[in-house]
């Protein structure tokens, strides 16, 4: 027993264990570059996150405005004679497919969609502007960003 406290007794002096804990420790400096740093790298987590969101809500957004294209094929098959002619007033009944898809896409997007029909019923155009860029569907069958102009005239996308 006597031997263990003489090795403990020289390792104590040897390696001055008093003086390392004294020592030991951060300064102040060095505690606030490391909050600044957390809090810099935590900004841009934050930032990228808030894109991803805006990212996902258009992605659910394009989903649903691709449903439109079936529920009006199904409002176009069920009426006699086959027409889109009130596919504009479904899209703002809640109780309708074409009105839920609809509430759908305003929601995701914070814009209300627009929605305009040729005048004999044969031809429709439905679009949205999106978080980032815009969205359309059509009576002809496309999906897709909105490249033509005057889409309420012409009853197309593109």
């Amino acid at each position: 027993m006597k031997n263990l406290i003489k090795k403990l007794y020289k390792l104590y002096k040897l390696y001055n264990f008093k003086n390392f804990i004294t020592t030991r420790g951060f300064t102040l400096i060095e505690l606030l570059v490391v909050i600044a740093i957390i809090g810099i790298l935590s900004s841009v987590v934050l930032v990228s996150l808030g894109t991803t969101r805006e990212k996902g809500r258009d992605a659910s957004a394009k989903v649903s405005m691709t449903n439109i294209l079936i529920a009006a094929e199904l409002f176009y098959d069920d009426n006699t004679p086959n027409s889109y002619t009130d596919i504009c007033v479904q899209a703002q009944d809640p109780n309708t497919e074409v009105g839920r898809l609809i509430a759908a896409v305003d929601a995701q997007t914070g814009e209300t969609a627009n929605c305009a029909v040729k005048s004999n019923g044969q031809s429709y155009v439905i679009y949205t502007n999106l978080n980032q860029g815009n969205f359309c569907v059509d009576s002809n069958g496309y999906s897709g960003a909105l490249k033509n102009t005057d889409p309420d005239n012409n009853f197309k996308c593109q």
